[in-house]
């Protein structure tokens, strides 16, 4: 009978075999000389996976990448515990048996691969936690069918992508808010001098104002982005308030004229001092509301910000009523992923990468009945 991923079970992801039938299939194709030089002679890193989908050998690129002097270490591992995935480490079966591990571009291909027979091809976004900073792959992911003495194995090549991928989305994400900010200036400037009455001339420049206010955040923004991804980005903590960090960043969405939601500060809200860098923090909740504002396409509906003290952290919290479908919580916080379609995506990655490598807090949401939708932000309380 015919398999497909649909009915590969959690039970069937999780065998592995004893580490003492690993060396014995690395053994196995370590004997085959000129297979192992063809491996090492691929352009892109290689490793072999068994049925079991552990490695039991690895290109020299591969070990270049992880800095190992030898395979030994990461035999019998899985792909996302090799490289440090964040969801590798939620279920003690490891990389591939968490729920989100099925929307994985890599455990696709690699299952397909097993399924078919044939040669799969697929684009995998992993993100990794790596010296507790964030690292974000796209991947091309290239799984092969082999067959050695009546034993299934599989070769698995892996492309770099992230470098094409990420001047890609930046630049379609950076032009689009441009182009579109500047052409309300253009056209603004263009018909001022149409208005003879001081009020509407008034109104115009004040919007004229704002916009181009509008215009040089985006580019700040995209600038703080690009240091972060590079690891330049400065932190600079100072003493500031719970309160009035809400009030600026609902101040600036609630400028934009095209927002239809309106956005309050949480009556439940705590007023507390702390430390941290206004500005990424800023940066994060801006984001954290335009989510929810673009989600919210509603005329009036209501968007909550909020913080309150949790323990020994500080959370600040942004709640609408739409609920993310199910397929997009698993990938939400993937770089490059929009549901919003293709050339957007880094706004929650951004969140992500700001508020738990650059603030050392943790970023996270629900999306369910109770709590509807709150994307949140604990932050260290001192």
């Amino acid at each position: 009978m015919d398999m497909s991923i649909e009915s590969v079970t959690i039970e069937n992801l999780s065998k592995r075999i004893s580490a003492s039938e690993i060396e014995k299939e690395n053994t196995l194709i370590q004997s085959f000389q000129y297979f192992t030089e063809i491996l090492n002679s691929l352009s892109t890193v290689s490793l072999v996976l068994n049925q079991t989908r552990q490695v039991i050998s690895v290109s020299n690129d591969f070990l270049d990448l992880l800095n190992l002097e030898t395979e030994i270490p990461i035999l019998g591992s899985r792909l996302g515990e090799i490289i440090s995935c964040i969801h590798s480490s939620k279920t003690p079966a490891g990389c591939g048996t968490t729920e989100t591990c099925s929307y994985c571009g890599a455990g696709k291909a690699i299952l397909e691969c097993q399924i078919s027979k044939k040669k799969v091809q697929k684009e995998a976004r992993i993100t990794s936690r790596i010296n507790n900073k964030i690292q974000a792959w796209d991947l091309m992911v290239t799984a092969v069918p082999l067959s050695v003495e009546k034993r299934e194995y599989y070769i698995i090549t892996i492309n770099d992508i992230s470098s094409t991928k990420r001047k890609a989305n930046l630049e379609a994400i950076f032009f689009h808010d441009l182009v579109n900010i500047a052409g309300g200036i253009n056209s603004l400037s263009t018909i001022i001098n149409h208005f003879t009455e001081e009020d509407q001339r008034t109104k115009i420049i004040d919007t004229i104002n704002k916009a181009s206010q509008s215009l040089l955040g985006q580019i700040l923004s995209h600038k703080q982005f690009i240091a972060a991804e590079n690891g330049n980005l400065v932190v600079k903590y100072e003493n500031e308030v719970t309160t009035e960090i809400i009030k600026s960043t609902i101040d600036l969405m609630s400028d934009n004229e095209e927002t239809k939601s309106i956005i309050k500060t949480a009556p439940d809200t705590k007023e507390i001092a702390f430390s941290t860098d206004k500005n990424i923090l800023s940066r994060i909740l801006l984001n954290m509301i335009k989510n929810a504002v673009e989600a919210n396409d509603v005329e009036n509906s209501v968007i909550m910000v909020g913080s309150k003290r949790i323990n020994n952290s500080i959370r600040f919290w942004v709640q609408s009523d739409k609920l993310i479908q199910k397929d997009v919580q698993h990938q939400i916080f993937q770089r490059s992923f929009s549901s919003k379609g293709k050339g957007r995506g880094l706004g929650t990655y951004s969140m992500k990468l700001l508020g738990e490598t650059y603030l050392g807090g943790n970023v996270g949401f629900c999306s369910n009945r109770g709590c509807k939708t709150i994307f949140y932000i604990d932050l260290p309380a001192q």
